[in-house]
């Protein structure tokens, strides 16, 4: 399983420093996206794969309420470590990626 470099901070399944830092639900969305990003449904906008879920699959499939699942989301925004766009007109989902010019860094 690849690792994910966060400013010199890695998680995977092994390593717990991302969560200590971010929590471990936002350490859960951010391996789910990891994981979305290569199984999922997902629309490629400006060379990028974007993944929408809604936030009802989110929390369904990470076990954690709605409400969670959107301050998760909201924290990692504000963060910068996830990009959130709406990319289809007549849909109300989000679509999200993780922001890897940030984590290159």
């Amino acid at each position: 399983m690849p690792e994910l470099f966060i400013k010199g901070l890695t998680y995977n399944s092994s390593n717990d420093l991302f969560t200590k830092v971010y929590g471990r639900s936002a350490a859960q969305f951010i391996h789910k996206l990891q994981y979305w990003e290569k199984v999922a449904k997902g629309k490629i906008h400006d060379g990028e794969k974007y993944i929408y879920l809604t936030i009802e699959e989110i929390a369904e499939q990470l076990i954690l309420s709605k409400r969670t699942i959107t301050n998760i989301i909201r924290q990692l925004r504000d963060l910068g470590l996830i990009i959130v766009k709406k990319l289809d007109k007549w849909r109300r989902t989000n679509h999200y990626r993780i922001n890897r010019e940030l984590l290159a860094k």
